[in-house]
């Protein structure tokens, strides 16, 4: 379990590094709601984007300023009337999302995490990524999307 925990924590680092919003946040407000698996090496250790401090916290999902405290939303386990509740209350603001247990990485999900034993992959949903307004770089998605082509 420690390895998968800190091969997700270098996925979404990775695609961290990768993620610029338009007005560039200081530090990366970085919220995990739900229960997580993976989450807690995000949550206790002093990370950092390319220079930019992460600031984590576990908030509610249904945090009524959960869209103005968050620039990204690592996401748990979430029954599907919950999960559709948030991604509508996040709808048209700024925030990178990323799901543990979304393995059809339907619609409000960005980057949804596949794991395998030690292996991390992710899917990518290239729309949820257009309408939020954040700009990821091209090899994140094209190595999101060849993933999903090769399963």
């Amino acid at each position: 379990m420690p390895q998968r925990t800190a091969a997700v924590t270098d996925v979404v680092l990775g695609i961290l590094s990768y993620t610029r919003w338009k007005n560039e946040p200081g530090p990366i407000d970085f919220c995990v709601t739900a229960p997580t698996e993976y989450a807690d090496s995000l949550l206790h250790a002093d990370l950092d984007v390319l220079g930019q401090p992460i600031v984590p916290q576990r908030i509610e999902w249904d945090a009524f300023d959960i869209a103005l405290r968050c620039q990204v939303i690592y996401i748990g386990v979430m029954e599907e009337p919950d999960f559709l509740s948030l991604s509508q209350r996040i709808a048209g603001y700024p925030i990178l999302t990323i799901t543990e247990q979304d393995d059809r990485c339907s619609v409000g999900s960005m980057f949804c995490l596949l794991v395998n034993n030690i292996e991390v992959r992710f899917l990518v949903n290239l729309d949820s990524i257009a309408r939020s307004g954040i700009r990821v770089h091209p090899h994140v998605l094209k190595l999101g999307n060849r993933l999903v082509e090769q399963e």
